[in-house]
C-alpha cells in the first residue's frame, strides 16, 4: 500500500497566534508584503483567509456568511495558504 507524501503545511495557531506585526519582525515581512500577497489570491480563498485571520471568525461562522459548507471553507483556507506559500517562495520570502 502506498501513501502520498503530505506537503509541509504552514500552521497558524489562532488561539495563541502571532500578529502580522510579530511575523513581520520575526521573518522580515511587512504587513504590506503580506497584504499584497493576500490580494493576489482568488476571491474565494482571499475571503476565507480575511474572515478567519483578520476577523477571527470560526469556520462555522465563515461557512454561514459565505453560504458554503464548513468543509468547503476549510478547503478554501487550505488552498489559500498553499498558494500564499508558493507566492512567498517565488519571491524569496519563505520561512
Amino acid at each position: 500500500m502506498t501513501y502520498r507524501q503530505r506537503q509541509q503545511a504552514i500552521v497558524i495557531d489562532y488561539n495563541n497566534g502571532a500578529t502580522i506585526e510579530e511575523l513581520s519582525e520575526k521573518y522580515g515581512f511587512t504587513a504590506k508584503n503580506i497584504q499584497a500577497l493576500v490580494d493576489l489570491l482568488p476571491e474565494e480563498q482571499r475571503e476565507i483567509i480575511v474572515l478567519r485571520h483578520y476577523a477571527n471568525l470560526s469556520f462555522k461562522e465563515i461557512a454561514q456568511m459565505t453560504n458554503c459548507s464548513i468543509n468547503t471553507a476549510l478547503g478554501r483556507m487550505r488552498y489559500g495558504l498553499i498558494n500564499l506559500r508558493k507566492m512567498m517562495n517565488e519571491r524569496g520570502m519563505s520561512f
